[in-house]
């Protein structure tokens, strides 16, 4: 099991009314990576695994509605990549 992150904020004045249940079919290696990233993550429930990617991904679409580019640079600052955009049409920003 995977331990709990310390920043982790519990659900503080959530009702089931502002929550909606869905469930989802995931291949085994997806499940396999989703619990892979939790361990690594300190994350202790898959669930916690994917909104915290959901979050992650709805930055990466904000900052590139914003004609924002995502790089990927080593530490020493000699390699550098980009993330391909992921809109499929670019808003007027």
């Amino acid at each position: 099991m995977a331990v709990p992150r310390a920043d982790r904020q519990e659900k503080k004045g959530q009702t089931k009314g502002e929550l909606k249940r869905l469930q989802f079919d995931f291949p085994v290696p997806a499940v396999q990576v989703l619990q892979e990233l939790a361990a690594l993550t300190g994350e202790p429930t898959l669930a916690g695994v994917v909104r915290d990617a959901l979050k992650v991904y709805t930055w990466l679409i904000e900052e590139q509605k914003h004609g924002r580019r995502i790089i990927s640079e080593d530490k020493k600052g000699q390699q550098r990549r980009e993330l391909v955009p992921l809109l499929k049409y670019r808003s007027a920003a």
